[in-house]
């Protein structure tokens, strides 16, 4: 029983590191773009058609509305308000990766070390407490659905596990490109893959359809066609590789280019779709995903980099540390190159744009992504017997 205070203490600490940087950010960033979709929807105007950039799902519009409504109740500042979201996620999400693992059958405090790698990862931290990020909501979520399905694997638990992950789609697209490993999980049959597909999609759905009425290509083309930004993997060291010759970060990738990392995520993810196929290991076949995403695609930003953790906890895969550590020395060199204010407000005085930044950035992806490409291929490595048996039929 005292080995549970090796958990609390941790959650302690966590919280404590959390509330800091919560208290010494600002409006700035992604924070300043969640608080202009949630002021344009408070003024009755569609964010969809109004902002430059892409708007997040409806449930994301719906929470920075409701933020905004607390914050002017509360007196307290919108930047603050919006942090508590994506951090108390983090909280629940490392309760129930404890609960998870100890239902597998690892021991509680092996469970407790496990859970207390994702609550005390920098890179957990830096996303929800820091950048203000809300990936972790619908990561969340995206966990409580494979626990039900994995755990309770009956016909209202399945329908719930939809549900919850059409919830994380309409926060934040990315738990969508998980879809097909969750209908082809433990074999499925078709009326069921209908009703969970069904359950998924209708209620992301009903959430867009007060948005796009009148304007149904263009919002969910802009929503769902976004590229990204080209800030992490491959397209980083390329344009670390760029500044470096011409003192220039603005290196802009051709459609041809864009075009060509969406076919090939694609492709990868229609073979892992068989590889993974009928199989009980969906929590690997997401990870696998997610790595194939960060390591290939060309539209990564940093808050992505926070969706493998909870993944790589249940997995209890040591190559979170190197993911980790990578990952940390890339954000800390993106953040502090391009904008240092984002990390807290005591690095506004820190000039942006400085060669050593850079040179951080370039070498920290350079290493984060053969990192994420070497843990893609050892995972994959084993499960290629299912893709050749395919094949031979």
């Amino acid at each position: 029983m005292k080995r549970i205070y090796l958990l609390v203490f941790g959650i302690f600490c966590s919280i404590i590191l959390r509330t800091y940087f919560i208290l010494n950010g600002s409006d700035i960033a992604d924070i300043h773009s969640l608080h202009e979709m949630g002021e344009l929807f408070l003024r009755g105007i569609n964010p969809y058609l109004a902002l430059n950039y892409n708007a997040y799902p409806p449930l994301a519009i719906y929470l920075e509305f409701a933020t905004i409504k607390l914050s002017q109740f509360f007196n307290i500042p919108f930047y603050i308000l919006i942090k508590l979201w994506p951090n108390l996620a983090d909280i629940l999400t490392g309760l129930v990766l404890c609960l998870f693992l100890i239902k597998k059958g690892v021991k509680p405090i092996v469970a407790y070390a496990w859970s207390l790698t994702f609550l005390l990862n920098p890179i957990s931290i830096i996303i929800s407490a820091a950048h203000g990020q809300i990936d972790s909501i619908p990561s969340f979520l995206v966990i409580l659905a494979i626990l039900f399905l994995t755990f309770n694997f009956t016909k209202f638990y399945i329908l719930l596990s939809a549900l919850l992950l059409g919830l994380a789609i309409a926060i934040k697209p990315n738990p969508l490109i998980l879809l097909p490993f969750f209908l082809t999980f433990k074999k499925m049959d078709l009326k069921t893959m209908i009703i969970f597909l069904l359950l998924t999609v209708v209620p992301v759905a009903i959430l867009f359809s007060p948005f796009i009425q009148g304007n149904f290509h263009y919002i969910l083309g802009k929503s769902f066609g976004y590229s990204g930004s080209n800030d992490f993997g491959l397209p980083a060291i390329l344009r670390g590789i760029y500044y470096q010759q011409t003192a220039n970060y603005k290196l802009i990738f051709s459609r041809e280019v864009l075009q060509a990392s969406k076919v090939f995520f694609l492709t990868g993810l229609f073979l892992l779709v068989f590889i993974f196929k009928n199989c009980d290991k969906l929590v690997k076949a997401c990870l696998a995903v997610y790595l194939l995403f960060l390591g290939f695609y060309f539209g990564i930003s940093a808050q992505y980099l926070s969706w493998i953790l909870p993944l790589a906890i249940l997995e209890r895969d040591k190559m979170i540390i190197p993911f980790s550590l990578s990952g940390l020395v890339s954000l800390l060199g993106f953040y502090l190159f391009f904008n240092p204010t984002i990390l807290a407000v005591q690095f506004s005085n820190i000039q942006p744009y400085q060669n050593q930044f850079m040179l951080i950035y370039i070498l920290g992806n350079l290493v984060f992504w053969a990192v994420t490409s070497w843990w893609l291929i050892k995972i994959i490595s084993p499960n290629f017997k299912n893709l050749l048996i395919f094949n031979l039929h």
